[in-house]
């Protein structure tokens, strides 16, 4: 046999040495890259995952002279804006509502929040309805998902209302995505998730943190610094803070104001963190 001929069997033998790996563990190699993005896909490669969580109640309000009193006011307990350890779980077909039992008699109000609201259909869900003092008077925020099933990020949300102006935005982030008029004031209540069927809204599918009620309209910089605290923030302004519900394992009022709520069918999961990335600063 001629080197030449010699030359072409070894070549074509490797040939077909690749061939064979490539057959044998080429479909091991793709399996391992689809388990690897469906695992990231679940979060679970997030560095949240292994961050620290805090407890129920770790963080809250005190006030020495009693409730809606501004005097002396401090923070106690883990108050440097951790991970909280549940968030609210709300669901459309268990009719899920927070009724916060709070009143505001100023002209000006922030509302804040984080959600993770959850697409179903088309039909309008709403947020928050806050109700005023005066009959008929309210301001709603509500959701409209798209059709495809499926979780949409963490997001913060803000409602800065200033009726001595006449004016409302509403932010999402750090960015004001509507705003309008509005005469509403002096808050009575403010019904999170829960459906209104006078206003056309079903009750809300979401995944819900860190809700904060305060007696002025935050400054688009006030805003931000509340965003970027990210979802376990203590609040931004206690001397103003009417209500703070954090949502974590329950819904109480750790403002110091003892403005607990009413809680029909929701749930409190330790299952969200997959999902939530810190805000960027």
């Amino acid at each position: 046999m001629s080197g030449a001929a010699l030359h072409a069997g070894i070549g074509w033998n490797r040939g077909q040495s690749t061939i064979e790996f490539l057959m044998t563990y080429g479909w091991l190699v793709l399996i391992v890259a689809l388990v690897l993005v469906a695992l990231f896909q679940l979060g679970v490669f997030n560095p949240y995952n292994f961050s620290p969580r805090v407890p129920p109640s770790a963080c809250y309000i005190f006030r020495p002279y009693g409730i809606n009193t501004t005097a002396n006011i401090e923070q106690f307990g883990i108050c440097n804006s951790e991970l909280p350890q549940y968030v609210g779980y709300m669901t459309q077909g268990a009719h899920s509502s927070i009724l916060m039992h709070v009143r505001s008699d100023t002209p000006a109000f922030t509302i804040t929040f984080w959600m993770e609201p959850f697409n179903n259909g088309s039909t309008p869900q709403n947020v928050l309805y806050i109700k005023g003092s005066s009959q008929g008077q309210a301001i709603y925020i509500y959701w409209i998902p798209d059709p495809a099933p499926k979780f949409e990020p963490w997001s913060f949300y803000a409602l800065t209302v200033n009726t001595t102006s006449g004016r409302w935005y509403l932010y999402t982030n750090e960015t004001v995505t509507q705003n309008g008029t509005t005469t509403t004031s002096h808050i009575s209540s403010i019904d999170l998730g829960g459906p209104h069927s006078a206003q056309g809204l079903y009750a809300l599918n979401a995944r819900v943190s860190n809700v904060q009620l305060y007696n002025t309209s935050f400054s688009h910089a006030e805003i931000n610094a509340s965003y970027v605290k990210g979802i376990g923030a203590d609040p931004t302004d206690i001397v103003h803070l009417v209500g703070w519900w954090p949502l974590n394992g329950n819904a109480n009022d750790y403002s110091g104001n003892g403005n607990n709520s009413t809680v029909h069918n929701v749930t409190f999961t330790t299952n969200w963190i997959h999902t939530y990335l810190a805000p960027k600063t």
